[in-house]
């Protein structure tokens, strides 16, 4: 005899880029924990062409002319990427920043009143990881 069972496994909240968490001004310093668990493929929205295509998204915008800052993830993956992209005026996207997120940190100088999507992934959908 078998038994078999089968369940869906519910992609995060924040798994494309329409649900991005979004953050602002207010909300620095900001810090919070995440899951890629579920994760479907970002590949699509993806403008830095992450090898790690599976993760999750976040937002930044700010109203002073430029905020200089500084984004760090620690995460428990060792193959994992983190981008930061920002939104022209077309629509379209271009890649601002790109990094391993293994004790790497980004910086870049946010201008103001432009939209910035922030992709944190693995590289394969079942490589759920968390990070702070």
């Amino acid at each position: 005899p078998y038994t078999l069972a089968l369940d869906y496994i519910s992609p995060p909240d924040n798994d494309d880029i329409e649900s991005a968490v979004a953050i602002t001004d207010q909300d620095l310093p900001f810090r919070g924990q995440y899951s890629t668990y579920g994760a479907r493929s970002d590949a699509s929205q993806d403008a830095c062409g992450l090898s790690s295509q599976y993760g999750i998204w976040f937002s930044y915008s700010t109203a002073a002319s430029e905020q200089p800052l500084i984004l760090t993830a620690t995460t428990d993956a060792q193959y994992d990427d983190i981008g930061i992209q920002s939104e022209n005026a077309d629509g379209s996207f271009a890649c601002v920043a790109q990094a391993g997120t293994s004790g790497s940190s980004i910086e870049w100088t946010a201008q103001g009143n432009v939209q910035y999507y922030i992709l944190v992934g693995v590289n394969a959908p079942d490589m759920g990881i968390y990070f702070y």
